[in-house]
Parts: C-alpha cells; sequence; structure tokens
C-alpha cells in the first residue's frame, strides 16, 4: 500500500514539475515576444467532428494555417476557449501564436478592424 501511494505521488510531482515548465516556456516565449504575429481576415474556415465529442476547427490567415481541437494542449488557445460564432470567414482578427512542430499554437487571438 505504501509503494503504491509513493508512486502515485511521484506520478502526480513529475507531471505538475512538467506542466509547470510548459507554462514557463509560454511566460518566456511571452515577455521575450519570441512569437510571431499575422492578421488579416479568416479564409477556409472548417469545423470538423470526426468523432462523438470532438471538434477540430481550421483556417487560415494570409499565408498561415491554424487547426486546433477541443482537445488541444490547454496552454493554447483551443475549442474549448469560444462558444460563440467569433470565428467564421471574413472575421478580421490579429493573432500571436508560436510554431510547435509543424503546427501553430495560438497565444492571443482578437477581433481587428
Amino acid at each position: 500500500m505504501v509503494r503504491a501511494f509513493t508512486g502515485l505521488m511521484a506520478f502526480w510531482v513529475i507531471a505538475f514539475v512538467f506542466s509547470y515548465m510548459r507554462q514557463v516556456e509560454l511566460q518566456n516565449i511571452v515577455e521575450n515576444k519570441t512569437y510571431s504575429n499575422v492578421k488579416g481576415c479568416l479564409t477556409n474556415y472548417k469545423v470538423k467532428k470526426p468523432k462523438q465529442g470532438t471538434i477540430v476547427e481550421s483556417f487560415n490567415v494570409g499565408n498561415v494555417d491554424f487547426e486546433f481541437s477541443n482537445y488541444d494542449d490547454p496552454l493554447y488557445f483551443h475549442s474549448k476557449d469560444h462558444l460563440d460564432n467569433f470565428l467564421k470567414d471574413g472575421q478580421c482578427v490579429s493573432i500571436d501564436y508560436v510554431k510547435k512542430g509543424r503546427s501553430n499554437k495560438i497565444i492571443k487571438i482578437s477581433s481587428s478592424s
């Protein structure tokens, strides 16, 4: 019983450390302004529901592609962050984002004129 408790506690500590490290990484990106920005109007906005409970949204702003789902890393903008119809073709936005692998992860999105 003690061994199981110790293992469980070790798991939670490791998970907390990794989560904290990701938050610090994002904070450093924002503070050092090492992110990109694109301004323009959304095109090719699509919503896919590949399986029950999963929503995948994608769109372009200029020549930058974005795709996210309601199961993406909560550190970045994802489908659970908006429940309205804010995103739609023609909506003009300003997006701060970082490149993670082959994906563009949204740090901040705001409406622009």
